[in-house]
């Protein structure tokens, strides 16, 4: 079981921002155009606290838990990431077709080590899965060699002994050479 914790950053990044909102709102009141920085600092000081405070992510062999919910690997059946790999933020879609938001609040390179691991492990859990339903549907099958068709005739009976009679004919006298046939009919021509 692997554990993927938020970044510590983010809570003391959340303080910082949240001193210097105030301390704008403060400066707001002699100088009105201080309070615009201000909803800036509380907005990036919500966000960080957001970011920081998200339940850690494991990873086990038989699936993902994210704080209290947990989600078997055979349960994705799709994972959407986008162009955001700091924080990462994947889009999972599962088999009832419900969809989950997963937010990751860590460095790049466990960002990525997470992302490539609920990839592996869920790919796996569905071709796992994939097999057995194709196992259960070939146990009741008889075998392919039992249902072949039988061999339909092209030719009646009489003209396969035909062919059959001139393939014995052409293998008796040997290869014919087109040019062979040729001078022979020019011999021919040339005596009458």
């Amino acid at each position: 079981m692997r554990v993927y914790r938020p970044a510590s950053q983010y809570l003391p990044a959340s303080l910082v921002a949240a001193s210097l909102g105030a301390f704008s709102a403060w400066c707001g009141f002699e100088w009105s155009l201080a309070f615009i920085p201000a909803g800036l600092f509380v907005l990036s000081a919500a966000l960080l606290y957001y970011l920081g405070s998200r339940p850690p992510i494991e990873v086990t062999d038989r699936g993902l838990r994210i704080g209290d919910r947990s989600i078997v690997w055979s349960d994705i059946d799709r994972i959407e990431t986008t162009s955001w790999n700091a924080p990462l933020v994947l889009k999972l879609t599962l088999t009832d077709s419900r969809k989950l938001r997963l937010v990751y609040p860590g460095d790049v390179a466990s960002a990525d080590r997470l992302w490539r691991e609920i990839r592996r492990k869920a790919r796996a859990a569905r071709r796992r899965q994939t097999e057995a339903s194709l196992n259960e549907q070939n146990e009741g099958r008889p075998d392919p060699a039992v249902l072949r068709a039988p061999r339909s005739r092209l030719l009646r009976h009489e003209d396969e002994q035909e062919i059959n009679e001139l393939y014995r004919q052409l293998k008796a006298v040997g290869r014919l050479d087109s040019s062979a046939g040729g001078s022979d009919e020019r011999a021919e021509d040339a005596r009458n």
